[in-house]
């Protein structure tokens, strides 16, 4: 993803990264979980600074999401 200078910023990276990797189980859009991983993802991405925004990849964030908000055939 991106770097950040601090461990603040470091933190929130691996947490995001860590959101994103249970985004991609299977099924986990049709938890109950899937709406708390989301607004702890909104969350984290909000606390972001200007430069850690501007410095974030967010496309890999989009890219990991997509997916999962697509049903799954059942």
């Amino acid at each position: 993803m991106s770097s950040f200078v601090d461990g603040e910023g470091d933190s929130r990276r691996q947490a995001i990264t860590g959101i994103l990797k249970q985004l991609g189980q299977p099924g986990v859009n049709t938890s109950l979980h899937f709406s708390t991983l989301l607004s702890q993802l909104m969350g984290l991405l909000e606390q972001l600074s200007p430069t850690e925004a501007r410095n974030f990849d967010l496309e890999a964030v989009i890219k990991a999401l997509v997916p999962c908000c697509l049903p799954h055939p059942t």
